[in-house]
């Protein structure tokens, strides 16, 4: 199949993980008055709460734009339990970690806004590598 040079970016964290939950529950104890006015919009266990969005998300694209060229996953190192390597190969699903949108300055993570991830998206240090 012919594909154009149209990829979709999607981002994604599994909220459950332990280890992401422990780091959130850091941040948000350090958090500072300015931060937590806005705590709903970047901090609230609704914006982290997994209900299968990410397996129905793919499964759209793949069904309704087969024209895509790939599908960049923006994780913190993380991997959707339900998606094994050979599939994600064979859909042309490609990994980014948040770590690779602040190559060089890790100072900076973690993050939990995605607002944060975007701004940086045209410097993100990617590769044919991040192909699962």
């Amino acid at each position: 199949m012919k594909t154009s040079g149209i990829d979709f970016v999607i981002y994604w964290v599994d909220g459950g993980d332990l280890i992401y939950r422990g780091l959130r529950d850091a941040y948000q104890n350090e958090a500072d008055e300015d931060q937590l006015a806005h705590f709903e919009q970047s901090l609230s266990d609704l914006r982290f709460h997994q209900a299968n969005e990410l397996k129905y998300c793919l499964r759209s694209v793949v069904n309704h734009a087969p024209w895509y060229r790939n599908i960049w996953l923006v994780v913190d190192n993380q991997w959707p339990d339900f998606l094994d390597e050979a599939r994600a190969r064979e859909l042309r699903i490609c990994s980014l970690d948040h770590s690779d949108f602040f190559a060089g300055s890790s100072a900076k993570l973690p993050t939990f806004s995605s607002r944060a991830l975007t701004a940086q998206l045209s410097k993100c240090a990617y590769s044919p590598s991040h192909f699962i």
